[in-house]
């Protein structure tokens, strides 16, 4: 207890130094000297903090992310570097030159460091690069530009991405394997390695390729002095021995958008003896992204770990906004409407024309991860798990402990709400269902685990970066928890 309470205290202090260093360096932070003067300028400084890049200057921003869930408390620093190539006649001021001609290319540098209260830590270090590849603008007959390959014309261009990873992380459960394993756990230290590639080629708007290829390095170990009880290679296969990977994928990526708001042609006052316009209007927006990746992981030492997975991953979003279809005064503000004017723009004193309210949004997160192995042997540490959050901070059984059920097969819905309530604070409710099992066939629904329950989330940018819950899970009473999203 003490050691875990001088870590909190050693946390915090860090946390208030780095705090005060990005006021007093992140020269375009303006809202930060007035941080205690007024509510709005200190949550500008604290999102600017958490998500701002100086371009001309470089300086790094916060982060709370990346550290694999139940190692504690996270803070880190991300710097990041954008670096535009632009060819003639883009960069020449030409009234003879094709505008539509020339080679545009990007370079994004990113580096990032995150240690968490228990000692975990995470270093990366990333290059995003757009090559200058020949694309053209054309505009289409729906008034929209795209970049023209061939015969390719999408929004999105060509992109690599490039990485290398460093990280351990202290203390990570293991209850067994499948869908029957004890509630009792053992612990242990997860290190790793790894670096690569990936890229992806958009097709249509809708739809792209995508391809990786990874060195993998992994090692397991117990903490010293500790029991590793049911880790052996019998119970835990890879336990024994971690080989290197060579890790490889194919797949491609779907996105699908679509609006629906009523069309409206609302005079800019109306006219006397005519009733006013209803004050707002729907507007949802459905967004479909879903992808199906297959992973070949080969063991470089033995072969004997090498498998298969495939993986089917989905969130499916509907958001709730309203649009304002007439002006009403401050002095015509009523209760009920201060609190409509809360969720479209909480620092003007009325509603505005066109000012759009966000109700929230729905979630429906599937996901499906299958296995083989022409050895019968899939490594305990790269079998996905449901329970808390998984080793990529994806949120599966809210009702149960962080890696509670590991198998080499799962399957799982996520359904959340969440409404935006005072910013940077949401609130959430969900609902998941999910099973993991040793081959496809125990992957029934009729015998899944369920929970749901409530929680409060933390947004920067309209974006929830991490939320504290309380869940209930069918049989297995309440369980707090909380989650960081995994941004590297």
């Amino acid at each position: 207890m003490e050691h875990r309470r001088t870590w909190l205290r050693t946390w915090f202090h860090c946390s208030i130094v780095l705090f005060c260093w990005g006021c007093a360096t992140a020269q375009d932070v303006k809202s930060c000297p007035a941080a205690f003067q007024n509510t709005h300028q200190a949550l500008d400084c604290l999102e600017a903090l958490f998500t701002q890049t100086d371009i001309p200057y470089h300086l790094p921003h916060l982060t709370l992310s990346s550290i694999a869930p139940g190692n504690g408390m996270p803070i880190g620093v991300v710097w990041e570097k954008r670096i535009h190539n632009v060819s003639s006649p883009f960069g020449v001021s030409n009234a003879g030159s094709d505008a539509t001609q020339g080679n545009k290319s990007l370079t994004d540098l990113k580096a990032a460091i995150v240690f968490s209260t228990n000692s975990s830590w995470y270093a990366t270090g990333s290059l995003v690069w757009l090559p200058p590849l020949p694309y053209r603008h054309e505009n289409r007959p729906n008034g929209q530009v795209c970049h023209k390959l061939g015969l390719l014309c999408t929004e999105s261009v060509f992109g690599i991405h490039l990485y290398v990873t460093n990280g351990t992380f202290q203390s990570i459960n293991f209850f067994g394997l499948g869908p029957s394993s004890s509630n009792s756990s053992a612990s242990f230290r997860q290190s790793q390695v790894y670096g690569g590639a990936e890229a992806r080629m958009p097709i249509w708007n809708w739809l792209a390729a995508e391809g990786q290829i990874e060195n993998l390095q992994p090692e397991i170990t117990v903490h010293g002095g500790i029991s590793s009880g049911p880790l052996t290679e019998q119970t835990a296969p890879g336990f024994g021995a971690q080989p290197d990977f060579m890790h490889y994928g194919a797949g491609f990526r779907t996105h699908f958008q679509v609006i629906s708001e009523p069309y409206t042609d609302d005079p800019p006052t109306t006219p006397p003896g005519v009733p006013p316009p209803l004050l707002q209007k729907h507007k949802l927006i459905l967004i479909f992204d879903n992808s199906a990746m297959e992973h070949w992981f080969t063991d470089q030492d033995t072969g004997h770990y090498s498998f298969r997975q495939l993986a089917l991953e989905g969130q499916e979003t509907i958001q709730l906004h309203f649009v304002i279809r007439r002006f009403v005064a401050p002095s015509s503000m009523t209760t009920r409407l201060k609190v409509l004017k809360h969720f479209c723009n909480s620092r003007a004193s009325g509603l505005k024309v066109h000012d759009e309210c966000s109700f929230g949004e729905f979630r429906i997160r599937p996901l499906l991860t299958l296995s083989t192995s022409d050895s019968g042997v899939v490594p305990f540490y790269l079998q996905p798990t449901l329970g808390g959050s998984d080793i990529q901070s994806r949120p599966t059984l809210r009702g149960f402990e962080n890696y509670r059920f590991r198998a080499p097969d799962s399957a799982m819905v996520g359904i959340d709400y969440e409404i935006p309530v005072y910013n940077p604070l949401g609130a959430l409710v969900f609902y998941d269902v999910g099973q993991v099992g040793n081959t496809i066939s125990e992957l029934s629904f009729a015998h899944a685990r369920q929970d749901g329950g409530m929680g409060v989330t933390l947004r920067i940018q309209n974006t929830a970066i991490a939320q504290i819950y309380l869940a209930y899970g069918a049989g297995h009473g309440s369980h707090f928890g909380y989650n960081f999203t995994k941004f590297f």
